[in-house]
Parts: C-alpha cells; structure tokens; sequence
C-alpha cells in the first residue's frame, strides 16, 4: 500500500471503511475522508466482491489517491457481512498502524474530523479508544426526516453521558495494540455487529471510550420514509438486546412508559379543553406537568440540532419519534432473526450468528 499522508512525528493511522451500495452521495462522502487533514493516515475500502454498484466510485477515487486503497473481502460466513469485511481490512492493514479507525460510507466528514477524533490518543498515553457520533441533516422537511434525526440527536446525547459512552462504529478509533490484546477479532468473526460487541469487550475490559467534541459526521437521508425508519431503528433496538439485554430491556420499558404517558397527558389535556372534563383536578394536573415536560425536552432537542428544519414539523416529528421508539422495541420482543442489506441472521446469546440466508434482490 502506497502512504501518501506521512509525518514522522504523528501516529500513523489506517481508516478502515466497508462499503455496500453506491447511494448517490457516496463519492461526496468518501472524498470528506479521502481530504481529511491529518497528516499521517490511509485509507481500506473494503468491498463484498467485485459486483458491488460501488466499485466503479471507489476504483475512480483510489485512482487519483495514493494513500487510498480498496480490497475484496468474500461472502461471510460466520458473521455479519460489516464485520466480515472490518475484519479483512485489519488483516490487510497488518502492523502497520498505530491505531486503527473504523468508518462508514453513509456520512459526510468535514476537513478536521480526523484530527478532532485522534487528538485524545494523541495527547493522552491512557486514552485507548475515542469514537464520534453523526446527525441527520433533513433535506426534506416531513415527519419520518426530522422524526429520525430526533432520535440520533438522543441517542447522541445519551451517548455522551461518562457511563454511557460507547462506541459507534462509523467512527471509532481504537489503538492497534489495544485491539489486539483484548481479542476484539475473536469476538467479530462471529458477532452480527460491530459497535456494540466491540462496547461488551471494553466493559469487561473496563476501557472507556473517550468523544471528542468536533467529531460529529453529517449525515443525509436516503430513505425518508416511515418504513425506512422503523428498519433502521428495529436494528438499533435488536443489537442491544442480542448483546445487551438489562440495558434493552429498561431502555425499552422506560420508552414505552414515557410514550404512554405523554400520549395519555396529551389527550386528557385536549379533552379538557374542549370538553366537560371528566378527569380530576389532580389527574389534569399531572397531565398538565407531563406535557409540559415533554415540550421543554423538545424545545432543548430542537436547539442542540444543528440544523433542525421547520419548528412547526418539530412537535409531532418528537410526539412520532417516541411513539415509534416503543413501538420499533416491541417489534424485537420475541425476534431472534436480523435482516440487513438483503441477507437474513439467526441470531444468538450475546450477538453470535447462527445461521446465514441470502435473500433474492429485489
């Protein structure tokens, strides 16, 4: 592999990005990473096979960049195709690395993320891994956008709290010999995800995972309806339960509770203003303080959002994020199968893959 970005004083680093699809900003986003300012990294794209509607992108960008390569991983087996194809990368980039960073193809990088997310292993010998997040930009304003981006805002959020951070696999960055002392490969070739086995074996570990500020990716939706939403956030909700099932379960009770109540508030609150209210003084009253809640929580949502759209579409987006939350949870209550990009895991205690089906393309 040819290292274009190099700088004797700075740990080198190797960007390992698989990629599935040619979406139409695809060559936009690989380029964010393929420009990014450090001064001491490469780029392993990692595709399925040569049949992949991204090789033509991906041939035409490593053309004109030297310190950007791509390789062919195979169909998994063992594994989710994501780790397959993380896990042929790490063996591709062997010891060459000082810290390995782990991307995906969907989001859009600005010029200094790269630094911002290694500049804490940069400057702290104790720190071992960092990772960051992303935020949806809605280009177009309707409920199932801005719905979506609500929910990753959260998510974000919570993600930042000290004993929640975990890391996310569009953008983690972890050092090489941390990553190897700690097995994370055992582990991945016969997992159904990365980022969450990856946040099991640093709890164990008792690693903590550092974000950086600066190291949010921007990402646009392709899919905006309320299918694609309730697909993606189905995953969310069934990786945490393959490998962290207390946690599901009281993320998913906490949502359903706070879903029936300021659907329950909501409605007493409208009934008693437009009706004789058959409610009590002190039922209306904690209706009243729900609801009230519910839109302080929006209204701090709407403003740490970069870029939130239209305020008027925000509210029942808020109200559709959180009934969908529950909703999306119980879908995984009793599922022990995953579908992603066209191939069907049966899946196991603690993330292990079972069995592989791969379905016709549509």
């Amino acid at each position: 592999m040819i290292h274009r970005h190099t700088h004797r004083s700075l740990p080198f680093a190797t960007l390992i990005i698989p990629v599935t699809g040619a979406p139409s900003g695809l060559t936009s986003n690989l380029k964010s990473l393929i420009d990014q300012q450090y001064k001491s990294f490469d780029i392993l794209f990692v595709l399925k096979d040569q049949n992949d509607p991204a090789v033509s992108v991906i041939s035409k960008l490593t053309k004109r960049h030297e310190h950007a390569t791509h390789i062919y991983s195979g169909k998994t087996t063992n594994c989710s195709q994501k780790n397959h194809n993380l896990l042929a990368g790490v063996q591709k980039a062997g010891n060459k690395p000082d810290i390995l960073v782990f991307c995906d193809s969907g989001h859009t990088a600005h010029p200094n993320w790269l630094e911002a997310l290694l500049q804490p292993l940069l400057l702290q010998n104790s720190c071992s891994v960092t990772s960051g997040y992303h935020q949806i930009y809605p280009e177009k304003q309707c409920i199932s956008s801005q719905g979506r981006a609500i929910c990753v805002l959260t998510l974000s959020l919570i993600r930042k709290l000290p004993f929640l951070a975990q890391p996310w696999g569009g953008a983690t960055a972890i050092r090489r010999e941390v990553f190897e002392s700690i097995s994370v490969t055992d582990i991945w070739k016969e997992n159904i995800v990365d980022d969450v086995s990856l946040a099991k074996i640093l709890q164990k570990q008792r690693i903590r995972v550092t974000i950086p500020p600066g190291t949010d990716l921007q990402t646009t939706l392709e899919d905006i309806s309320l299918y694609g939403w309730t697909v993606w956030l189905t995953r969310q909700w069934a990786y945490l339960k393959f490998i962290f099932p207390v946690l599901w379960f009281a993320a998913g009770l906490f949502s359903l509770v706070c879903a029936v109540s300021v659907l329950s508030a909501s409605s007493i609150c409208i009934l008693s203003l437009f009706l004789f209210s058959p409610f009590s003084h002190l039922v209306l009253q904690y209706s009243l303080i729900c609801v009230l809640l519910f839109v302080i929580f929006t209204i701090f949502l709407y403003c740490k959002h970069p870029a939130p759209g239209s305020f008027s579409l925000w509210f029942p987006a808020s109200f559709t994020a959180l009934a969908m939350a529950a909703y999306c949870h119980s879908r995984t209550w009793f599922s022990t199968v995953l579908r992603w990009a066209n191939i069907q895991y049966k899946v196991g205690r603690n993330g292990k893959v079972l069995e592989i089906t791969r379905e016709q393309n549509p």
